[in-house]
């Protein structure tokens, strides 16, 4: 039997926080008998599959988790930066100077200064927001006494994850049987290529 519109409202608001008087409450159910309403509604199997489906639908699968793991496990810095050529008049250390020209900077006084073209890399900030990227950022921030700074996850960890995954690595206190160790497991990796 499909849910009436309150029931389907009580179900999202539930998902919200799982607290059944407050999603029967923001369901539209009156205040006096929200509490009950939202322990009945959670009894009925319409209600409870409907949950689960919603939840298994938000969730992260086994195929979406190796995914996202190797994805940041092959991320690299550079997806991150592009080279931007400008002038300035004041190059830094870190720019290539490929050509220069005296200019005017005071057409009253006739000063002339010397600009520089220059080459150097920048963030390349399209890419912070691309959800084929972002997810590959574990920090960035932007600050006055910083600078830019970028964080990827840490590749060993996603090659760990990754392993424990597909069964090719467990932890000691998981499974006192299996006596395998990350050092091993990519010395064994390592011997079998």
């Amino acid at each position: 039997m499909p849910l009436n519109t309150k029931q389907s409202v009580f179900v999202k608001e539930y998902l919200r926080d799982f607290n059944a008087t407050q999603a029967a409450l923001r369901a539209g159910y009156s205040e006096r008998t929200a509490g009950s309403i939202g322990h009945n509604l959670l009894k009925k199997v319409e209600i409870q599959e409907e949950i689960n489906r919603l939840i298994e639908e938000k969730t992260v699968g086994y195929d979406e988790m190796l995914i996202g793991l190797s994805e940041q496990a092959r991320a690299s810095l550079g997806d991150f930066f592009m080279v931007a050529e400008e002038w300035t008049r004041y190059p830094l250390p870190s720019q290539e100077i490929i050509g220069a020209e005296d200019r005017i900077v005071d057409e009253e006084t006739g000063e002339k200064a010397t600009f520089y073209w220059v080459r150097h890399i920048v963030l390349d900030m399209n890419k912070l927001v691309d959800p084929a990227f972002s997810p590959l950022v574990k920090k960035f921030s932007d600050s006055s006494r910083g600078g830019l700074s970028i964080e990827l996850y840490d590749k060993q960890s996603a090659y760990r994850d990754i392993a424990k995954l597909r069964g090719l690595l467990v932890d000691k206190q998981e499974n006192k049987n299996v006596n395998m160790t990350w050092k091993e497991f990519t010395d064994q990796v390592d011997n079998d290529d």
